[in-house]
């Protein structure tokens, strides 16, 4: 059975309900994939004539302590090595709901094919206590050039808490550093006249 949690601090849920995405959610596809809502399911796609390759959406947020992720999956059309699924928790079959969860550094993956959540692996290692951005994905390999589809509904997870990613630090503006470069420049050259 996937592990039960206490009362979690942090919730999260994607039911698919609305036109978009969550803003919660960002997606990343190679050419060939897609996703959209409809019929209150995401449908993730494959276009005939594209190879490997993989759509990821993914948390905005990271997943902070002990957590619960559930995805519900149904297989409609994939062939060939494609997989649709939950981080490494990945199906082949027809319709399954897919879980994660982490308790302290051990992190286990289950699936649930309509009789209850059934362990597939766990695994503890230090990193895996760190704070990690959760997703779920449509994936193609082995070059298989059909197309494929999966649909996903009711993304969620239970968390001690969530938080934003670190911003990267902006790289200084390239006319910034060419006035900077400028201003340098002419205060050498200043100098030097006055030699």
């Amino acid at each position: 059975a996937l592990f039960a949690l206490p009362a979690q601090a942090a919730f999260f849920l994607e039911d698919f309900n609305s036109p978009t995405l969550s803003s919660e959610l960002q997606t990343q596809s190679s050419a060939g994939f897609s996703v959209a809502i409809s019929g209150d399911r995401a449908r993730l796609d494959k276009a005939s004539g594209f190879g490997n390759g993989e759509l990821k959406v993914e948390t905005t947020f990271q997943v902070l302590g002990d957590f619960v992720a559930t995805l519900e999956v149904e297989r409609i059309d994939l062939v060939a090595d494609a997989s649709v699924g939950l981080m490494a928790t990945h199906t082949s079959l027809s319709s399954a709901t897919l879980g994660m969860s982490r308790i302290g550094s051990m992190i286990s993956h289950e699936i649930d094919f309509g009789s209850g959540f059934v362990l597939m692996d766990s695994q503890s290692q230090a990193n895996h206590a760190d704070p990690l951005a959760l997703s779920f994905f449509l994936r193609q390999q082995l070059g298989d050039t059909s197309d494929q589809l999966a649909w996903v509904d009711n993304f969620q997870i239970s968390a001690d808490g969530f938080s934003a990613p670190v911003a990267a630090t902006p790289a200084p503006a390239p006319a910034g550093l060419t006035l900077g470069g400028l201003i340098a420049g002419l205060l050498m050259l200043r100098r030097r006249q006055r030699s």
